[in-house]
């Protein structure tokens, strides 16, 4: 039996950044992964006006993968608090729940940054994203791909800075784990508060890098997503 895996990206991600991980684990994973509207193969198509409509679009792409059979959800960065959203959504539309969920490189949705970027002019918003997100460097000293992705980077930050979760919702009723960069600023905050989301078992891992410690670490990730797959569910 094959597990469909649901990969939702960062903000400003494409669906191809992930695309390594279809290398991995092949016996065990299929791998499904969302592209945002406004990039990759979505690049002419319009950047989201709010969060729920990013959802909304999302669960579009994968409704009918989740009643194929058992499938995981894995999201990073924003894909973090988008799978977040998601499984409420699914939960909304009394589809199948996913086994397991793999929350990446992100705190949790009920824990704000402190600056808000909406306003920041365009050189003070790529200072921003720079400082916390040093790999973004290159992109911002290319003309053309900074003309391409600004955009589509200042929209993702704004629908995440007005996105605000619902209190008082009924917990995850599934166990998750919660993965992280070693060296990532943004988790030196509400990293661990994920934990009081779940009725089930929170996990936690952290990876030697920043950010995007993802990127040097698709194979080690999804080993761990196996094990974790195989030892709970006794898929072995």
């Amino acid at each position: 039996m094959k597990i469909n895996v649901i990969v939702i990206p960062h903000a400003g991600g494409m669906a191809s950044t992930y695309y390594k991980f279809k290398k991995y684990n092949k016996e065990l994973f299929n791998f499904h992964f969302v592209e945002l509207s406004g990039r990759g193969k979505r690049v002419h198509e319009q950047l989201y006006y709010s969060f729920a409509e990013a959802v909304d679009d999302i669960y579009e792409q994968v409704k009918e993968i989740i009643h194929e059979g058992p499938y995981i959800l894995f999201g990073h960065s924003m894909g973090s608090w988008l799978t977040y959203e998601l499984y409420y959504r699914i939960l909304e539309e009394e589809a199948p729940f996913p086994i397991h969920i793999f929350f990446s490189g992100n705190r949790s949705p009920f824990t704000k940054q402190e600056l808000s970027v909406i306003n920041l002019d365009d050189d003070e918003f790529i200072g921003y994203i720079i400082k916390n997100h040093e790999a973004t460097k290159k992109i911002f000293e290319v003309k053309k791909l900074r003309k391409l992705f600004l955009p589509i980077l200042r929209s993702d930050y704004t629908i995440m800075e007005k996105y605000e979760p619902l209190m008082g919702r009924e917990k995850i009723k599934v166990n998750i784990s919660v993965l992280g960069g070693e060296l990532d600023p943004l988790l030196d905050r509400g990293f661990y508060d994920w934990k009081e989301l779940t009725l089930g078992n929170c996990d936690y891992v952290k990876y030697d890098g920043k950010h995007f410690y993802i990127f040097n670490k698709f194979q080690e990730v999804s080993d761990y997503m196996s094990q974790t797959i195989k030892k709970l569910y006794e898929l072995v």
